[in-house]
């Protein structure tokens, strides 16, 4: 989303009621900006900042920090839809081109590139001490959970994920929420036990 310098518009309603045309064009121009948008804060606790994704229409998304307390978001991760931030607040993990980890400090400076990750897959989570990255990715019948070794690089298989009856079961609709120590967890999964066709004209 693009940057405007001046008044908030919490600002502008303290001085005063608006004008209505002045509120629709307000309300049109919050509308487009949604329309056209894909983003939603990230707040961790006890991180006193919020991490943002946001993406403006036919252009590649962006990962923003913004302080908790105000301040206008700062430029942190460019073609990032989303990131996940390492338990001592310090580093954001997000995925980078095909098969690689991109991790980012907080602080600007320059960050680090994972590769030889698997191909498809999606940040998870950190896990609690702040080794390992988890990763997810659909399978046919289940979502298959990585762990990364942020350190070294290395991933590995960490678990598949999947309802003990698959019948019916629907690629690729799985999410994923886990606890941060990884013994934890819970997903979501689509069935379609049955699927009905109408033919009309049949002679």
């Amino acid at each position: 989303m693009e940057l405007v310098e001046g008044p908030t518009l919490t600002e502008r309603i303290a001085t005063g009621a608006l004008p209505p045309n002045e509120a629709l064009s307000i309300a049109k121009q919050i509308a487009e900006a949604l329309e056209g948008s894909n983003c939603g804060p990230t707040v961790v606790s006890g991180w006193s900042r919020r991490l943002i994704a946001a993406q403006e229409s036919k252009r590649p998304p962006f990962l923003f920090v913004q302080d908790v307390a105000g301040g206008a978001p700062r430029r942190l991760v460019e073609g990032a839809a989303a990131g996940a931030v390492s338990p001592d607040g310090r580093i954001v993990a997000s995925m980078g081109a095909a098969g690689s980890i991109v991790l980012t400090p907080v602080d600007g400076s320059q960050s680090r590139t994972l590769t030889g990750v698997p191909i498809g897959a999606s940040i998870s989570r950190w896990e609690a001490s702040g080794r390992y990255v988890f990763l997810k990715a659909s399978g046919e019948f289940g979502v298959n959970v990585f762990r990364v070794d942020v350190a070294t690089g290395h991933a590995e298989a960490w678990r598949t994920l999947a309802p003990s009856d698959v019948a019916g079961v629907r690629y690729p609709t799985y999410s994923l929420a886990m606890t941060p120590d990884g013994q934890s967890y819970c997903y979501s999964y689509g069935r379609r036990l049955s699927t009905l066709f109408v033919v009309n004209g049949l002679k």
